[in-house]
């Protein structure tokens, strides 16, 4: 009876635990990253195609959704990545194409030199314009 009992009670910890760090893990793992912007129009996730921001050129996804959790579509989307000390700006300006679906594929982030980075996003959609500010305190080279 308390074999039975004990394995009642360890399956509960795990099942309530495992969700916990199936999560965790799939968000840290994926270089994914969720923010509302500034005026809470928007929901901006950026997913970069490494874990990390680094130096060199970056490429991520963004997918954009309204305050009712609806894809946005047909947005002009303005990424620019600058030093969070300076506020220097990267030279090169990162492209923009729509993949739909409310998804936007972004390349050339281009981080030129190694500290803290932050990555502005703005979104515009008809007369509407809102925007968040991703931060990547640390950003090194790629290894």
């Amino acid at each position: 009876m308390k074999a039975k009992s004990f394995i009642a009670i360890l399956f509960m910890f795990f099942a309530l635990l495992s969700p916990a760090f199936a999560g965790h893990a799939a968000k840290e793992g994926v270089g994914s990253f969720t923010k509302t912007t500034e005026k809470g129009m928007f929901t901006v996730e950026l997913n970069l195609e490494r874990e990390k921001l680094s130096v060199g050129k970056n490429t991520a996804d963004v997918t954009i959704r309204d305050n009712h959790k609806k894809a946005v579509t047909g947005a002009r989307l303005t990424i620019r990545p600058h030093v969070a000390r300076h506020g220097e700006t990267s030279i090169i300006r990162p492209s923009v194409t729509e993949k739909g679906d409310g998804i936007y594929h972004v390349e050339n982030i281009y981080i030129d030199m190694l500290g803290d980075w932050e990555l502005k996003v703005t979104v515009r959609k008809d007369d509407t314009e809102d925007s968040v500010v991703f931060d990547f305190p640390g950003v090194q080279k790629r290894e």
